[in-house]
């Protein structure tokens, strides 16, 4: 929810230059599989998308540290 009250609910989320590169490659190999998708096969998307953003943008660099979170009930 942003500061208007709009919300946004998607399988996958990018901004800047990766929504227009990354967000195609993620839809593409997420979508449909929310919930059968493992930790390990997650992270192979993310690195695949991150490796295009790289070898696309000539500032970047290839250096990247994942981090799982955890979802629970708890507030």
């Amino acid at each position: 929810m942003d500061l208007l009250g709009v919300t946004y609910s998607a399988s996958t989320l990018a901004t800047g230059y990766g929504a227009y590169i990354a967000q195609p490659l993620l839809r593409k190999a997420a979508e449909g599989k929310e919930d059968t998708l493992t930790e390990a096969e997650a992270r192979k998307i993310l690195e695949d998308a991150l490796r295009v953003l790289f070898y696309r943008d000539a500032r970047s660099l290839n250096q990247v540290l994942c981090f799982p979170t955890a979802h629970d009930d708890h507030d």
